[in-house]
């Protein structure tokens, strides 16, 4: 059976949950933090299982009825009474003199996602500390939720009055209408703003970045044209540029602007990574490995420079080029945990099965932990220690139970791998009594029980999963192509694969399906048509088979042969492909 099965794989705006939005270019250039912004309240992320963080304010400094609210209003919040907690300490900040209750309130506030009290206590924070920026942002985030964009705009301009009309002011006030839901509104403040300092690259530059993350390129251009003739040359605007450029889609004119920019700059390594990176983008890759080597001469510690050598030297099959790099970032003690996953995976392409066990066993963490360990469980399995492997991904379930599902298909996978079917099948028997309306675990018994030529399981499974996810387009692959490949019940399977070709209709594997049914019907040119496409998108053993026996049975036993022999030559030792040549090349 052909699937494609994908097993499931600052400021106060984060104070009301679904407001806080990541704006891209700010994860990458140097100033995307500043000193505004990192002590605001309210840049932790809210979460409804815990109490907001700031303490109450000490008791001996508050007068009786004050004091009175804020024991009520805590009692209150212990007891899950947010609407409570909030009446009684937004009482308490009008009667106290101390902005430290009106903070409180603020928080309670958002963390009880009510926007009016919130907006309330931080109109009573800024009075009772005109000089707190912290106050003054979240006044101005939560006015602009509110839709006073004269109330925001005002005390953004409080914040630059402090800082002063520079990139500090404009780096922080980015960030802080970067996180706001209505990005088209905080786009339009950011330019009511920037109107105020046309003579300013920083706030041209500001405005450039929120235009990207409002996905207006062409407002984000002209902004960053104008900071550059300000500004000429200015690194971090030819960075903004070309991402704007590509945003809109001029991806080689990003290009040529980058390459021009380097030559002007030689020595300016953000402007030579960006290029790079543009160029691995843009598939470039012997472009790309260049300026790497280039920045790598510049700054042989460059971590992420020597990371993208690495990979680049991975992805070409150059092992020993690729573990020098991978190495040189241990020393550094840079992306240690995922220069120990690349040293496994070149380890296990050298077929040296047990260095690459040692290399996955010591991921501890990030996001090559799971396939690391997994890959360290195969290996042992295929060493003959197959107990050892199973032990690993138990004790990988007991301290991930989140993963369980995974792990247990994992599980499976590695007993089928060391020709253990039946003991996968009670595997996942088993699990499943627990489990018994799990779709991943249900595809995962379909797929076995159909190599184990057991149709009616496959069958039971697949319709199961249907029933719990109706638009799960891999389940209605393998349903549509079972039924094409293992019965004569065409115009049932044709339903299921237009189904699942509806939902994902680039999809290789089922468009192979498609091209399968097709074949079944008679329907010889739409067949070879569908599994041409496929074999365009993933070049498989198990599609070139189906195309090369559809072009025979059209008479073209010559391009047959070319397609088959084709997919023998990539390496493909897929069984379906064996067996199809056998059947048509074998007197």
């Amino acid at each position: 059976m052909k699937t494609s099965v994908s097993i499931p794989a600052g400021l106060l705006a984060a104070l009301l949950l679904g407001g806080c939005q990541h704006l891209e270019p700010l994860a990458t250039a140097p100033e995307a933090a500043g000193p505004a912004t990192e002590t605001a309240p309210g840049a932790e992320a809210v979460q409804p299982v815990a109490p907001p963080s700031a303490a109450a304010p000490a008791v001996a400094e508050l007068s009786g009825d004050v004091l009175f609210d804020i024991l009520l209003g805590e009692i209150a919040g212990q007891r899950n009474r947010l609407d409570v907690s909030v009446e009684h300490y937004l009482r308490a900040a009008e009667s106290s003199r101390d902005p430290r209750v009106a903070e409180r309130a603020l928080r309670i506030a958002a963390f009880a996602k009510d926007e009016r009290a919130a907006l309330a206590a931080s109109r009573r924070w800024v009075e009772l500390a005109p000089d707190s920026l912290d106050a003054r942002q979240s006044l101005a985030v939560l006015a602009l939720r509110a839709g006073i964009e004269d109330e925001a705009f005002t005390q953004l301009e409080q914040i630059i009055t402090e800082l002063g009309a520079g990139d500090q002011a404009f780096t922080a006030i980015t960030g802080l209408l970067a996180r706001d839901e209505d990005r088209q509104a905080a786009l339009q403040l950011m330019q009511r703003l920037a109107q105020q300092y046309p003579d300013l690259p920083d706030a041209q530059l500001a405005l450039s970045r929120l235009a990207q993350h409002a996905g207006r390129p062409e407002v984000g251009l002209a902004a960053v044209e104008r900071a550059l003739t300000l500004r000429p040359d200015w690194s971090e605007a030819l960075i903004q540029r070309a991402r704007l450029r590509v945003q809109d889609g001029e991806q080689e004119l990003a290009l040529q602007e980058l390459a021009a920019a380097v030559q002007r700059q030689p020595d300016s390594l953000p402007v030579r990574m960006t290029y790079a990176r543009l160029l691995l983008e843009a598939r470039e890759f012997q472009a790309a490995e260049q300026q790497f080597r280039q920045v790598v001469e510049q700054d042989p510690e460059h971590l992420d420079a020597i990371y993208s050598l690495g990979l680049l030297a991975l992805e070409a099959e150059r092992y020993d080029a690729a573990g020098t790099r991978f190495e040189r970032l241990l020393e550094l003690g840079g992306r240690t945990q995922e220069s120990r996953y690349y040293l496994g995976r070149i380890s296990e392409a050298q077929d040296a099965p047990e260095s690459a066990i040692e290399w996955y066993d010591r991921v501890r963490e990030g996001d090559y932990l799971l396939d690391a360990q997994l890959r360290s469980a195969r290996l042992r399995a295929q060493l003959g220690e197959v107990e050892a492997a199973r032990r690993q991904l138990h004790g990988m379930r007991v301290r991930n139970p989140e993963m369980a599902v995974q792990l247990y298909i994992a599980e499976g996978e590695l007993l089928v791998s060391v020709g253990a079917e039946q003991q996968a099948m009670d595997l996942y028997d088993s699990v499943l009594e627990n489990m018994p309306d799990n779709p991943d675990l249900l595809y995962a018994r379909a797929l076995l029980a159909e190599k184990l030529g057991n149709l009616e399981q496959t069958e039971q499974d697949l319709r199961r999963v249907l029933e719990v996810e109706p638009d799960n387009a891999h389940a209605l692959n393998a349903l549509g192509y079972t039924l094409a490949d293992r019965t004569d019940r065409y115009g049932e399977a044709l339903t299921y694969i237009e189904k699942a070709l509806a939902l994902r209709p680039e999809d290789p594997a089922i468009l192979d399906s498609m091209g399968w049914v097709q074949y079944r019907l008679g329907n010889l040119e739409q067949a070879e048509a569908y599994l041409r496409r496929a074999l365009e998108q993933a070049p498989d053993g198990e599609i070139a088979a189906h195309l090369g026996e559809v072009l025979w049975q059209q008479g073209r036993r010559a391009e047959a042969r070319e397609v088959w022999e084709a997919a023998l030559e990539a390496g493909s030792d897929n069984p379906v492909l064996e067996r199809t040549m056998q059947r048509f090349l074998q007197p």
